[in-house]
C-alpha cells in the first residue's frame, strides 16, 4: 500500500508567478487609462467654460432691442473668460434672426491635444419681442 500525502498549505511558485503577472497586467491597465480619463475630465472642462461663455453671449443677444442684434465681425470680437468671441447675423424673416456665435480658445484638437485655437460654432435664434 502506498502512503498518501496530506495537502500542501500553501500556494506553489507557479501559482505565485501567474498571479504577479496577472496583477501586474491589471496594473498597467489602470495606469494607461488614468492618462485617457484625465484627458477626457479636462477636456469636458473646457467645454463647460466654453458653453458659459455662449450661454453669457447668448443672453446678451436676447436683451437688446431687436434691431440692435448686428454682426460682430472677428476683428472686433469680444474676450470673454480667456475665449475670443464674434457672431454674424442673418434676417431670417421681419421678426426673426439667425445668429452663428463663434467662440476661440483653449480646446482639444484630435492628434494634437490641447490647443488655444479651437474654433465652435453655435447657431441661436433671435425674435422679435
Amino acid at each position: 500500500m502506498s502512503a498518501r500525502r496530506a495537502p500542501s498549505a500553501g500556494f506553489s511558485l507557479v501559482e505565485v508567478m501567474v498571479a504577479i503577472v496577472v496583477l501586474a497586467i491589471a496594473l498597467l491597465a489602470m495606469a494607461s487609462a488614468t492618462g485617457f480619463i484625465l484627458t477626457q475630465v479636462r477636456s469636458a472642462d473646457l467645454r463647460t467654460e466654453r458653453s458659459a461663455v455662449v450661454r453669457q453671449v447668448t443672453e446678451d443677444l436676447w436683451s437688446v432691442h431687436f434691431d440692435s442684434v448686428t454682426t460682430r465681425a472677428q476683428s472686433a470680437a469680444l474676450s470673454v473668460s480667456g475665449y475670443t468671441v464674434w457672431w454674424d447675423v442673418t434676417s431670417v424673416n421681419i421678426k426673426l434672426k439667425r445668429v452663428n456665435i463663434y467662440t476661440q480658445g483653449l480646446g482639444f484638437e484630435p492628434g494634437q491635444g490641447l490647443v488655444n485655437t479651437v474654433v465652435d460654432t453655435v447657431v441661436i435664434g433671435v425674435a422679435l419681442r
